[in-house]
């Protein structure tokens, strides 16, 4: 692990801790503490052994962080934390750390394994109570009760589709039945190829009259299944058996059902990701797949894991995302807390580009949150390391880059330090972006990744790119030289790169 990473406690106060006792798990909040354990009935946690003495020990919460105390048993605890091997206390306190076990009175005695988990589980709990209700409800036909327990679990998360289901089956049953078709609407939105629930809503567009849009609706259905036998009923019913030219577009767009601006936040183990869910739902699990991949290649490539999740907030247009960005489809900004993208209506959402795009900012984001306040990484090495992992380069630049060497003309290594920040003439910037990357694939391919991270490190440590360079055996003066010999001789051998670039 890098040994500049941020502190494992920070906002541990926002946490829950998780104890796991002879499989059962029991949850822990810093309301419920102080906790004692011990042989005695009294206790919040039990263990009925008789090498574990009546009030053992003591689990508490002190500045942030989760503590345990032996409280001077007649054996003793022994602890197991995250940056440690097994350690016997006795009446003494000692943090737990991120996850680990207890182990009461003698090694190979009774034991509780523990660990941290965002207080997000208290919601996820209290979304599951609020389901069982109200489906308990619906059996009970409250379909009041029922829809208000439905939209309570939209109001926390909205990208729930079987919610938002239920809530239109409660809300038809209360002939609430615009509530109904909007409700129908958003589920379909998520789930577009549920045939039952296109037919559950063209009927509720029957009863309110609307009988064009109830048959296009079960024409829908008809499409997706042919042999649809309540699909074929409702149509002939309606006699209105021959093809159906309406368009679906026509009444309601996806962000008019789901709202334009209604947003959502999914977390995975590493990140919590910011979205639209109507123009970014359906590639929400391309978008987590991506990141989640850049954070275990790049991070075994560099050594650096954030300690925390990483936040991910996606943009559908450019305001909010930095510069002026108007004229192109997708970029990203990166700071020391967080990454944003903007993947408009216009961009590939194909999962190549998405790779491209999120692991680029990752890579930036990841240097960027490990340097210290007035250190700054030479910009081609920031600049050129985010191509490099993301394998960011356009066969064009690479055609540039040849005629470039053929004229002996590239931009010299001391200009590249600073970055292309009012770079004259502009036409030189996509070269400048071609170059960061092919002098980190060369210190890749000559050096390793291990001499990419001591430079890093060093630099952090307030080194010069000079000395840095200096302690891994590399000659800095000599290094653009070096860079060009090998640079033609991979030109010459014609391996291109063929990948696509970000703007």
């Amino acid at each position: 692990m890098n040994p500049m990473k941020k502190p494992l406690h920070k906002n541990m106060d926002k946490q829950l801790l998780i104890l796991n006792i002879d499989g059962m798990e029991k949850e822990v909040s810093i309301d419920s503490l102080p906790a004692t354990i011990g042989r005695y009935d009294e206790n919040q946690i039990i263990l009925p052994h008789d090498y574990v003495s009546g009030e053992h020990g003591q689990i508490f919460h002190e500045h942030g962080e989760f503590f345990y105390r032996d409280l001077n048993s007649t054996n003793g605890t022994y602890v197991e934390r995250t940056d440690s091997s097994l350690k016997f206390i006795h009446n003494q306190s000692i943090p737990l750390g991120s996850f680990g076990r207890l182990v009461f009175g003698r090694q190979g005695g009774a034991e509780i394994l523990y660990r941290l988990e965002p207080m997000q589980v208290l919601q996820e709990t209290e979304t599951q109570r609020f389901f069982r209700k109200g489906y308990a409800s619906l059996k009970d036909s409250d379909f009041q009760a029922a829809l208000a327990c439905f939209d309570r679990i939209l109001d926390a998360s909205p990208q729930t589709p079987v919610a938002y289901y239920y809530a239109a089956f409660a809300a038809s049953r209360l002939d609430q039945l615009d509530t109904a078709v909007l409700r129908f609407e958003q589920y379909l939105t998520l789930r577009p190829r549920d045939t039952e629930a296109m037919i559950d809503l063209g009927r509720i567009y029957e009863r309110k009259g609307s009988l064009d849009k109830a048959c296009a609706r079960y024409q829908k259905a008809l499409e997706l299944n042919p042999q649809d036998k309540n699909a074929l009923s409702r149509l002939k019913n309606l006699k209105r058996y021959e093809p159906v030219r309406v368009s679906l577009a026509k009444y309601k767009s996806t962000e008019e059902l789901l709202g334009a601006n209604l947003v959502d936040t999914v977390t995975t183990k590493h990140f919590a990701v910011t979205y639209n869910i109507a123009r970014h739902g359906r590639r929400l699990s391309d978008v987590l797949k991506a990141l989640e991949e850049a954070y275990t290649t790049v991070g075994d490539h560099l050594t650096i894991y954030p300690s925390d999740r990483v936040s991910v907030t996606l943009y559908t247009e450019a305001k909010g995302v930095g510069d002026d960005q108007s004229n192109i489809t997708a970029a990203g900004t990166y700071s020391k807390k967080s990454i944003k993208a903007l993947l408009s209506p216009k961009t590939t959402f194909e999962l190549p580009f998405l790779k491209v795009l999120l692991t680029h900012e990752y890579v930036h984001f990841l240097i960027d949150s490990i340097v210290p306040e007035g250190k700054t990484i030479p910009w081609w090495l920031h600049e050129g390391l985010a191509q490099y992992e993301s394998q960011n380069l356009t066969v064009d630049s690479e055609a540039m880059m040849t005629e470039m060497a053929r004229q002996d003309s590239f931009i010299p290594v001391q200009i590249l330090e600073k970055g292309i920040v009012g770079m004259e003439p502009r036409e030189l910037v996509p070269l400048a972006y071609a170059q960061a990357y092919s002098m980190v694939d060369y210190l890749v391919d000559r050096y390793g990744h291990d001499a990419i991270k001591m430079v890093i490190n060093d630099i952090c440590e307030g080194k010069t790119i000079e000395k840095a360079f200096k302690k891994t055996r590399i000659d800095y003066d000599a290094f653009e030289t070096d860079w060009r010999l090998w640079l033609e001789g991979r030109l010459k051998r014609g391996q291109r790169v063929k990948t696509k670039r970000i703007k």
